[in-house]
């Protein structure tokens, strides 16, 4: 990686998870179960990685970020265990995203709601867009739904 992309990674690093620096995760990453992993990659990368673990899915939803995701693990199997465990039907969820990772989110749920922030690919999937998550976003829409 050239030193461009390196202080591209470092800032969607901080925007993300307002760190610094990586984390230093070894120990838990081999005494616990992983279900989703962030890749702060270029595309370069990711595709040396996705020809290295073909078994895992690589799910972009930042410029420089990459979820890594066993086949079986996405938000979507997550919101139908959940609404399946309290007795919902998925045309009576609601879902906000505002990365590409939450497409397949917000297409499952009756109204999927896309943040301002999002990418277009997002807004595109997205039954409404509202405010960026930054300007209250999700308050907005659910008092504009007079939800709250």
């Amino acid at each position: 990686m050239n030193g461009i992309q390196s202080e591209q990674i470092a800032h969607a690093l901080k925007e993300t998870l307002f760190l610094n620096e990586y984390p230093v995760l070894a120990k838990k990453i081999n005494s616990e179960d992983v279900y989703l992993m962030c890749l702060y990659a270029d595309e370069r990368m990711v595709e040396s990685y996705q020809e290295a673990f073909p078994h895992l899915i690589f799910s972009r939803w930042h410029p420089y970020i990459v979820n890594v995701l066993q086949e079986n693990v996405s938000k979507s199997v997550a919101i139908k265990n959940v609404l399946a465990h309290f007795g919902y039907k998925e045309s009576e969820a609601i879902a906000f995203g505002d990365g590409g990772n939450d497409i397949d989110m917000l297409k499952l749920v009756g109204l999927g709601i896309a943040m301002g922030n999002g990418s277009k690919a997002l807004k595109a999937s997205a039954d409404i867009v509202t405010k960026k998550a930054s300007e209250n976003g999700i308050d907005f829409a659910l008092r504009k739904l007079r939800l709250i």
